[in-house]
């Protein structure tokens, strides 16, 4: 069983527990809903749980909180059924173009130049009527 499958299992289940439509699966996405903002700030909650684990805490507390993380963040795919692998793989492509034309930043970031191309990702199909 993948992750999407396990984040799909866990979100019907609390869904079938708690009758909560934002954590329901197959939804589409609808920018600033209830669903996307009680994503949104999952994802952070986890994210400042993780900073501060990697700021203070043991390579046990950064794994878990690592895992954390990735279950709030790759639960909006579940949510949304989108193509996160293929996402992925597009925004990795283009990740790697930067060092192409890109430059070091004083901070150690590698960032992309001005006329770096925009990430295509296909336009998904909705399965069914809103």
């Amino acid at each position: 069983m993948n992750y999407k499958k396990k984040l799909k299992e866990f979100h019907r289940k609390f869904f079938n527990k708690t009758g909560d439509w934002r954590v329901d699966i197959d939804q589409k996405f609808i920018r600033n809903n209830p669903s996307a903002i009680r994503l949104a700030e999952l994802i952070r909650e986890e994210a400042l749980e993780l900073v501060e684990a990697l700021k203070t805490g043991t390579e046990e507390e950064v794994r878990k909180e690592t895992c954390d993380l990735l279950y709030v963040t790759f639960g909006v795919p579940a949510i949304y059924n989108h193509p996160v692998e293929e996402d992925f793989i597009k925004v990795h492509e283009n990740n790697m173009l930067k060092f192409d034309t890109g430059s070091l930043r004083a901070d150690g970031k590698w960032v992309k130049h001005k006329d770096h191309p925009k990430v295509e990702l296909r336009q998904l199909e909705i399965p069914f009527e809103i």
